[in-house]
């Protein structure tokens, strides 16, 4: 694990979250689903605001059953952002080799996850992650990657 990622931040209203950091000199992009936001910054790490109030109701409905334990542990993790009552929700930090990170703590997390989503500018991105069991340890990420870089790649392996 190499340095910070990113940490979440509950919110308990988006567009009030939003305001109060952009009057403090932050950029915050919207996320797409709607009840999230980001601040990015230089070195790659950025904050997520979280506003469970907008998640579905089935999913804060899921999340106090406790269905997402069922699908182990990252999503018990994830699932917990929807009743969780602290600011501070979660952090990750970044892993460059997340293979090998993932197979000498096996035993000990989840299993290594692929996720995707929109960035700020459109373009779909991919990533891994994986949780420890421990919820006092952070969840561990990859790199993110385009779906424009990966076409472009592609395109050049084809072309090479």
């Amino acid at each position: 694990m190499e340095r910070l990622d990113h940490v979440l931040i509950r919110v308990d209203n988006l567009e009030t979250g939003i305001g109060d950091f952009r009057k403090e000199g932050f950029t915050v992009y919207p996320g797409e689903k709607g009840y999230n936001a980001m601040i990015y910054f230089k070195d790659h790490s950025f904050i997520e605001l979280v506003a469970p109030s907008r998640f579905p109701g089935i999913y804060t409905l899921l999340a106090r059953i406790g269905f997402f334990s069922l699908l182990g542990t990252a999503f018990r993790r994830i699932g917990t952002y929807a009743i969780w009552k602290e600011r501070f929700l979660d952090y990750s930090v970044y892993s460059s080799a997340i293979e090998k990170q993932h197979t000498d703590v096996q035993n000990r997390s989840s299993k290594l996850l692929k996720m995707n989503k929109k960035n700020k500018n459109g373009d779909t991105i991919y990533w891994r992650l994986f949780a420890p069991k421990e919820r006092s340890f952070p969840f561990v990420m990859s790199d993110y990657s385009r779906i424009n870089t990966l076409i472009k790649l592609h395109i050049l392996m084809i072309t090479e």
